[in-house]
């Protein structure tokens, strides 16, 4: 992350001062008076932050590309300008076509810059539909425009993955508009269309992501079942909607690729997802990653408020509509924390932070309910309030374990390698050629093992399955290296918060 000059830290500071008196004008109002106030800031702020990005396009004259020189967002504006010119060429598309499809119409319009209305409409879009659900779910317009903006502005290198070019800022509109469409059926105003239309929008951006649309789908029937009012004429809409938004989709698909998955679809299908020691994935995703890795950091360290959300988590199983995010939000951690490529070290340094904009208000909106339960002294039941106390009890339980890089004994599974080295380039060894030969198979770096520069060599963390001696390793150098094996050590230690850096104590090994 860039650091700011003197004149962005004073501009920073103003804008911090100009946030605390808007937060009380938007809490002093009422109706559709905040959720419009509210889109006037993220506009401004929005706005603001695209045009002073570091890597804005055209703002640095030895970097004249800008993101466009990156990866992910070359492929975006490559297929985006094909469809514009109608070049169905398969060479010119690599990611799926939902997000390019949106930045078509704008490039003859601004062609270095055609997603910065869909990035922007994109935010709006999602706060409204924030602002809906949690009002359907108690919370008035006013907070819970103020829950959204600070949730997903609050910290510049969240907020920033909504400037930057990602086909996950359309999706979180279309995640949370497919909440509150689905919160809107629970209450008796069914759209059925709404909810076929917004489903496939997902899996036009994020095919993968589909599975997130689940919990909110299973609600509405439930709702429909336990209710008597199951209709075949909403089921009937409902596929309707969705078969209007995904043959046009499939007839593009078709042109292009013809009958075959896309490279994208395959090399993702190649990297995968693995439930391999979960535990351990998720502390270093969330919670601290430094005993494991040179750099970074977890997102509570860098959102300590989502540890309400995470006690949140448990009362909210009490009523549908919260139910039913607290939900979504589980499943989606458990398919990015799962999704081998995700890791703390590309979280920050390569902003995968993306895939969790849409959940940060989720938690947010989670952690507000918890508050409200366990302070409120007249409208909140005796067994409600013990649930919120349980689900506060159980995560300080969870934010207990410790997950601790220690030598490997005999017999122990080998969970990484280290090698004392001269420390090589981080890209060098990130994305090169690497292979861990063990007593069970053989693994490839990036898609079961990873390489990562330390202070003192290189680290080889073992993704998809423990290794087994005897252990021979191949590429970056590291061929006549004895390596030392690590073995992931769980323990206790007081619950974890941002500032915690006691040593952790241990039970039984």
């Amino acid at each position: 992350m860039p650091g700011g000059t003197r004149n962005d830290l004073l501009l920073e500071q103003r804008i911090r001062s100009f946030w605390r008196e808007a937060t009380k004008e938007l809490l002093s109002v009422k109706g559709a008076t905040a959720p419009l106030l509210g889109g006037v800031f993220l506009t401004a702020l929005y706005t603001w932050r695209y045009l002073r990005f570091h890597a804005r396009p055209g703002i640095d004259a030895q970097y004249p590309l800008g993101w466009w020189g990156w990866w992910d967002q070359s492929n975006f504006l490559t297929s985006t300008v094909a469809l514009a010119h109608f070049d169905l060429s398969p060479a010119q598309h690599h990611y799926p076509l939902g997000y390019a499809m949106l930045g078509a119409p704008f490039v003859r319009i601004a062609p270095a810059h055609p997603f910065f209305a869909v990035d922007l409409i994109a935010l709006l879009v999602a706060m409204a539909a924030f602002v809906s659900f949690a009002r359907r779910c108690g919370l008035a317009r006013n907070w819970g425009t103020l829950v959204f903006v600070l949730a997903a502005a609050g910290d510049w290198a969240l907020f920033q993955n909504w400037v930057v070019p990602w086909n996950t800022s359309p999706l979180a509109a279309a995640m949370w508009l497919l909440l509150a469409a689905a919160a809107a059926y629970i209450d008796g105003e069914r759209r059925p269309i709404l909810l076929g239309l917004t489903s496939v929008s997902i899996a036009m951006l994020r095919p993968s992501d589909m599975v997130l649309a689940l919990p909110a789908l299973a609600a509405c029937l439930w709702s429909d079942v336990h209710g008597g009012r199951l209709r075949p004429a909403m089921l009937v809409r409902f596929c309707v909607a969705g078969f209007a938004g995904a043959v046009p989709y499939l007839g593009l698909h078709l042109l292009i690729y013809g009958a075959h998955p896309s490279d994208y679809m395959r090399k993702a299908i190649g990297i995968g997802f693995t439930l391999h020691h979960f535990g351990w994935k998720a502390y270093v995703i969330l919670v601290d990653p430094r005993a494991w890795v040179d750099g970074g950091a977890g997102l509570l360290r860098r959102c300590p408020w989502m540890v309400l959300g995470i006690a949140g988590l448990l009362p909210a199983l009490l009523r549908p509509k919260t139910a039913m995010l607290a939900a979504t939000l589980v499943l989606h951690g458990i398919l990015y924390i799962s999704y081998v490529d995700l890791l703390p070290t590309s979280l920050w340094r390569y902003l995968n932070v993306h895939y969790w904009i849409w959940a940060f208000p989720g938690f947010a909106l989670l952690g507000v309910t918890l508050l409200h339960i366990l302070l409120n002294q007249n409208d909140i039941g005796r067994g409600e309030r013990r649930v919120a106390v349980a689900g506060v009890l159980l995560a300080a339980a969870l934010l207990c374990i410790r997950f601790d890089p220690v030598p490997a004994q005999a017999g122990q599974p080998i969970d990484a390698l280290d090698f004392r080295v001269p420390r090589p380039r981080f890209d060098t060894v990130y994305f090169g050629k690497l292979t861990v030969i063990d007593g069970t198979g053989t693994l490839q770096n990036i898609t079961q093992i990873r390489g990562i520069p330390m202070p003192d060599g290189v680290r080889v963390l073992a993704l998809t399955r423990a290794l087994r001696s005897p252990i021979i390793v191949q590429g970056q150098g590291l061929d006549a290296v004895s390596p030392l094996p690590l073995h992931a050590r769980v323990g206790l230690g007081v619950p974890f918060w941002p500032w915690t850096k006691t040593a952790a104590f241990y039970g039984p090994q």
